[in-house]
């Protein structure tokens, strides 16, 4: 049994996950497929995810930098205000007003930055942040 106050839920691989009490093989993949998208836990916000990976301390990153794997969610620098509005919690509005953002200013850098785009706040993305990413061309 891994100790789970011991255990880097930045750097587990599923095995050790596997090792916590009701993870599977199939949680333990969304999880670190999670965390790779999201370049690692940094606070609780982060983990989310599901009640294995909330109940667990957070350690800091050990991998610097962003590191975009595998990532469910839609692309939000490519998306279409219809495939835009199939994101919970996006009506039309805020569909159009994040293509006009993006074809403005360019590319997001980060998801956080869609709390620039009028009618998108903490409370909305905090709703969707773990069904879009930030994919800009070049990386992945």
């Amino acid at each position: 049994m891994v100790n789970q106050e011991r255990l880097n839920i930045n750097t587990a691989t599923e095995e050790e996950l596997m090792a916590l009490p009701g993870v599977n093989r199939p949680v333990a993949r969304s999880i670190v497929e999670h965390r790779d998208c999201i370049g690692g836990f940094k606070k609780a916000e982060d983990r989310a995810l599901d009640q294995f990976v909330a109940a667990l301390p957070v350690l800091p990153a050990e991998r610097p930098g962003e590191h975009m794997s595998f990532c469910s969610g839609m692309n939000i620098n490519t998306a279409t205000p219809p495939q835009l509005r199939s994101i919970r919690g996006i009506t039309e509005k805020i569909a159009r007003n994040i293509v006009a953002y993006r074809t403005q200013h360019g590319p997001f850098k980060s998801i956080e930055d869609l709390v620039r785009v009028e009618h998108i706040n903490c409370s909305l993305l905090d709703k969707i942040r773990f069904q879009v990413f930030v994919e800009r061309e070049g990386l992945r």
